[in-house]
């Protein structure tokens, strides 16, 4: 469990990643003020639209005490007709969009990426807690004036060592990927992350 102080600093640094963008960090009117400060899990900053100017997503723990999913926010610089070079817009807010949420233990906690290629990727695990471990990995990339799922990556083993593990890495775009180091072909698909779902993916890897 994350311990008061050290959530302190987590959020410090949070904010620290958001307040070094060379501009007023969100426009006014924005989704942004529907949570707290203290609800974000986890930030990432790039060029996720590939304009040249920084952008910003964040995992924010869910409105609703009983959800067992956090939320996640992507805001573009100057995204939009209505929002002036220099601020950031909300381009992308999916509730339920990364496993995990409060209280979080350790082995729990949802995370952000930004990829050098302006890709995000969201990493969420249950490494901490029972016998059967997994982590997952979903990459968005922007085409289109969408975050589209670009990838999917699960990995899956036994703390006891009495089963398979079982490694899945896909590339959506591409319809390729390997399964337990097995190279594996499918449809290839571009779905905006806000319409996608893991049902294809898990039958791909086999899981469920």
């Amino acid at each position: 469990m994350l311990f008061p102080f050290a959530r302190l600093l987590w959020i410090a640094s949070a904010y620290a990643a958001i307040s070094s963008l060379p501009f007023p960090a969100v426009a006014q009117g924005s989704a942004a003020g529907a949570f707290a400060p203290e609800d974000i899990v986890a930030v990432a900053t790039g060029d996720f639209d590939g304009n040249g100017t920084m952008d910003a997503a964040m995992i924010v723990l869910p409105l609703d005490e009983d959800a067992t999913d956090s939320d996640l926010y992507v805001f573009l610089e100057g995204a939009g007709e209505d929002t002036p070079p220099g601020k950031l817009a909300l381009a992308l807010h999916r509730k339920a969009a990364a496993w995990g949420a409060g209280p979080l233990m350790a082995g729990q906690v949802p995370q952000l990426t930004a990829l050098e290629n302006g890709s995000l990727r969201i990493e969420t695990e249950n490494t901490g807690i029972g016998r059967n471990a997994w982590q997952q990995k979903v990459t968005l990339a922007y085409r289109d004036g969408r975050f589209r799922v670009a990838g999917f990556t699960y990995e899956a083993y036994d703390k006891l060592q009495e089963e398979d593990p079982l490694s899945c890495d896909l590339n959506l775009f591409a319809g390729t990927g390997e399964l337990n180091g097995e190279p594996v072909g499918f449809k290839a698909t571009r779905t905006p992350f806000e319409d996608w779902t893991e049902d294809d993916a898990f039958r791909i890897c086999g899981i469920g």
